[in-house]
């Protein structure tokens, strides 16, 4: 990373900062880095805080599956976010679009990775990309900035229930793990289950062409 100080008015308050052991006190501290670019300072509002904007944005997929009744399953990821507390999260496969990288090949990394399920072909889903933090992202939608979001179908018979109202792909579906931490609830319980933004809003997005 690079540290990049930029002086403001002097009479603005001024942040103490320790880089490599040393301190400093820049009134403007920019940090670049390949996935963005973080500033703490003065923000146009008027308030001394802190705002990232990712370089290339970032993707989501929703997998899911209707089951013979009619009923909707959405697949979400069960992984330790250590920013969201000591228990496992629910979200959708998701991430960061590397340098380089298309978005469609992103969503498709981050889905193998994440949850073991190749998700080659996934469709966007409608409507404008999400920012998940309006007071510190840096995202402008009508510029094509924010979190894009896919869907793509499993076939219910490539999944095998684990528990009530709970289900998982077959071994033969997953790419390299042994065992998934992909499951599919119901879409209703998924809601009540998850505590991402993010991927309550794809599942919203998602039920708007399937209901």
């Amino acid at each position: 990373m690079q540290f990049k100080i930029t002086p403001i008015a002097p009479d603005k308050m001024t942040w103490v900062v320790k880089a490599d052991g040393k301190e400093i006190k820049p009134q403007l501290l920019e940090i670049e880095s390949p996935y963005g670019r973080f500033e703490l300072g003065l923000r146009p509002e008027g308030f001394h805080g802190w705002a990232f904007k990712p370089s290339d944005g970032g993707v989501m997929t929703v997998p899911w599956a209707k089951m013979p009744d009619g009923e909707i399953l959405v697949g979400l990821v069960h992984e330790h976010r250590p920013n969201m507390g000591p228990v496992k999260t629910l979200s959708p496969p998701g991430g960061f679009v590397d340098a380089g990288e298309s978005r469609e090949q992103a969503q498709r990394r981050e889905s193998v990775e994440e949850g073991g399920l190749d998700t080659g072909g996934a469709v966007p889903l409608p409507g404008l990309p999400v920012n998940s933090d309006r007071l510190y992202l840096v995202q402008d939608a009508t510029k094509d900035e924010g979190m894009h979001m896919y869907h793509i179908e499993v076939a219910f018979d490539r999944l095998e229930q684990v528990g009530p109202s709970l289900w998982r792909p077959k071994k033969d579906v997953i790419r390299h793990k042994k065992e998934s931490d992909l499951y599919f609830h119901p879409w209703r319980e998924a809601v009540d289950l998850s505590a991402d933004a993010l991927g309550l809003a794809a599942i919203a997005k998602l039920m708007t062409i399937l209901i």
